[in-house]
């Protein structure tokens, strides 16, 4: 097995509120959500950053299955919310973060996910395999952008924060994310595929996804698959990054900001 990574912060003014677990057998990604009090500890870091930390550090202990480390991280993660004076009620003030985890066996692997940090199975035969739905959970917001846009508002991010906030509050009800909430455990995603016939692995926050014209359009998993084979995890994120370059106020790829947080894993074999 080979092993590949890739992370970047959006901008270099901000912190990079992923992390990246490559402690062999497991591999995970976790991608920090910054709260919307806009909270930050005595160092700097914001909840979101705090959050994917939390995850991290929980998964990179030995033992328990990904079921358990993600219960943990769960579990510690409130207390942490709780040590730090957060309200783990108000739904503004949580921390959060996705997970996107697997852990390597003789013959199959086991995986563990929530959010829209996503799992990509790419098989010899150069079929594929998406472990979950694809949900765009920001789908509302990004309706929003568009027709925001077509009002000729500029500061798009400005405008949507009723509707960003009114999302959050829809946090492990209509979407799951890991937020020290109890309900957030019946939103994980997690099972057991083979490892036959596959040739890749690929995990990765949704900064890592392309950006679309059209919130509602499918991913185009083919091309993605087609620039992975072509160029590896950097033509991705070259690719990736020349989108939002080229569209810095999200007026022709609406989006949450011009550029975010950018992780990937690639397991080959």
């Amino acid at each position: 097995m080979k092993i590949a990574h890739l992370t970047e912060a959006g901008t270099p003014e901000r912190a990079n509120e992923d992390r990246l677990l490559l402690a062999e057998p497991v591999f995970a990604i976790f991608d920090g959500a910054t709260s919307l009090d806009g909270y930050k500890n005595a160092d700097g870091m914001t909840g979101g950053a705090l959050a994917s930390t939390v995850a991290y550090d929980t998964f990179s202990k030995a033992g328990d299955s990904l079921l358990e480390k993600a219960a943990q991280a769960n579990a510690n993660l409130r207390q942490a919310m709780i040590r730090a004076n957060v309200d783990a009620t108000n739904k503004k003030s949580i921390w959060c973060t996705t997970i996107a985890a697997v852990e390597i066996k003789q013959n199959s692997f086991d995986w563990i996910q929530i959010s829209d940090s996503l799992i990509l199975i790419i098989y010899s035969n150069n079929t594929y395999k998406l472990l979950t739905p694809d949900y765009e959970h920001d789908l509302p917001t990004l309706h929003l952008y568009k027709k925001l846009i077509t009002q000729g508002v500029t500061d798009l991010f400005c405008a949507a924060q009723p509707q960003m906030i009114a999302n959050r509050y829809n946090m492990n009800k209509t979407y799951g994310v890991l937020s020290g909430e109890p309900e957030a455990l019946t939103r994980l995603n997690h099972g057991t595929e083979s490892l036959a016939n596959v040739s890749s692995i690929l995990l990765f926050s949704d900064g890592a996804i392309f950006p679309k014209k059209d919130p509602d359009d499918s991913d185009d998993w083919h091309a993605y698959i087609e620039l992975y084979n072509h160029g590896g995890i950097q033509l991705l994120h070259k690719t990736i990054r020349e989108i939002e370059h080229n569209d810095p106020h999200c007026w022709t790829y609406p989006r949450l900001k011009p550029h975010d947080d950018f992780s990937i894993i690639a397991l080959t074999f």
